[in-house]
Parts: C-alpha cells; sequence; structure tokens
C-alpha cells in the first residue's frame, strides 16, 4: 500500500496518491490542492518499508508500516524522513471499503541523509512508533 503510494507520486498521479488516504483524502489532513502542492518540488522518492502488526477492533483491521523516505527535489538536494504509517481496512462491513486506506501518518525530517536498504535505515524501521 505505501509502497503504490509513493509509486503514484513518483509518477505525480497525485489524485491516486490523495486516494489512498482514508476518507477520500481527508484523512491527510489536506485538501487534494495542499497535498499536491507539498510534493511541487519534489523529483523523485525512495522508500524502505517493514511489515508492521495488524490488529483488529470493531469491524476493522489496523497495520502499522514503518518508513525511511529519501526525497530528491527538482534542484538536486535531498532530505530523509522516517516515521510509520497507520493503515485501516474495513472488515466486510456492508457498504464497507474492503481496501486498505491510510489513516494516519507520522513523519519527520532528519537531520542527516539515510539512505534507504542501509543499516541505519533498518534500525530506524525497527524503532519506529505507530500514529
Amino acid at each position: 500500500m505505501i509502497g503504490r503510494l509513493y509509486d503514484a507520486i513518483n509518477r505525480r498521479d497525485f489524485a491516486f496518491a490523495y486516494a489512498l488516504w482514508s476518507r477520500y483524502g481527508a484523512a491527510s489532513g489536506q485538501s487534494y490542492t495542499e497535498f499536491k502542492s507539498g510534493y511541487a518540488t519534489t523529483d523523485h522518492v525512495t522508500i524502505h518499508t517493514k511489515s508492521g502488526p495488524i490488529e483488529g477492533a470493531a469491524g476493522s483491521s489496523y497495520g502499522c508500516v514503518p518508513i525511511v523516505l529519501l526525497a530528491v527535489e527538482t534542484n538536486s538536494t535531498t532530505r530523509t524522513f522516517a516515521g510509520a504509517y497507520l493503515l485501516r481496512r474495513s472488515n466486510g462491513m456492508p457498504g464497507g471499503d474492503s481496501n486498505w486506506r491510510i489513516e494516519r501518518a507520522t513523519m519527520k525530517v532528519l537531520d542527516h541523509i539515510v539512505q534507504p536498504g542501509s543499516e541505519e535505515a533498518s534500525q530506524l524501521l525497527d524503532t519506529a512508533t505507530c500514529p
């Protein structure tokens, strides 16, 4: 799911990326215009994720996906982000969406570059806290 999000961003398909968030994108905390503008200077991103636990509650399943993200800007500068996404899926409720959607995310900018796939990235994934 998170791979699909950043694949869409790399393709500049912001409408698809926005729709992966719960409540038709509203769970991102941004309007579609704000969401799209947030990637205006992003050339591409590379991610490193790890599957987290999946738990069930009141007709839904929740999954946590820790992530390390390297963003390359159009001016060739790079920034690294680390955090986690909380995913939600409705479990067969009539009229419900049975696809995973992004419910929340906590991301912070790191003060140094971390390459996805590196030992440091793996350590960050292992210590990530789900929102």
